[in-house]
């Protein structure tokens, strides 16, 4: 029987941890940027320019969301070679219904991560590989 029932409590097993994680990226906003923003993004320009945007650094607070970002330019070649680096933080008031959305998903995310845990125990109950 425990045959049977071991790839169908793996499958859901895997389900719900790949759930998990999604909500973890609505939870965390910078897994996010770092899973679309690898590295930072550097253009090369003829005439000896270079532009690099450098991947932004989010946070929430409480009530506040923080977006930093960082943007350097350099001239490499010719005459009146310079570097020259910009960094801002811009501030956002976070509305309530955000700040709930939040909540709600880190209670959805606990419940996911006790199921997985749940499905776990009852993978070893049966003997299941893995």
């Amino acid at each position: 029987m425990s045959a049977g029932l071991c790839p169908c409590i793996a499958a859901s097993r895997t389900k719900v941890e790949s759930a998990s994680s999604s909500l973890g990226l609505i939870g965390n906003p910078q897994t996010l940027v770092n899973s679309v923003w690898p590295k930072t993004l550097v253009i090369k320009k003829h005439g000896g320019y270079q532009v690099k945007i450098h991947k932004p650094r989010i946070t929430i607070g409480p009530t506040v969301l923080k977006v930093g970002m960082k943007v350097a330019v350099k001239k490499t070649r010719g005459v009146g070679q310079f570097s020259w680096t910009v960094k801002r933080t811009f501030d956002f008031d976070i509305p309530p219904e955000i700040l709930q959305l939040t909540q709600a998903v880190g209670n959805v995310d606990g419940q996911l991560t006790s199921l997985a845990n749940a499905l776990t125990q009852v993978a070893t109950l049966f003997n299941c590989p893995g």
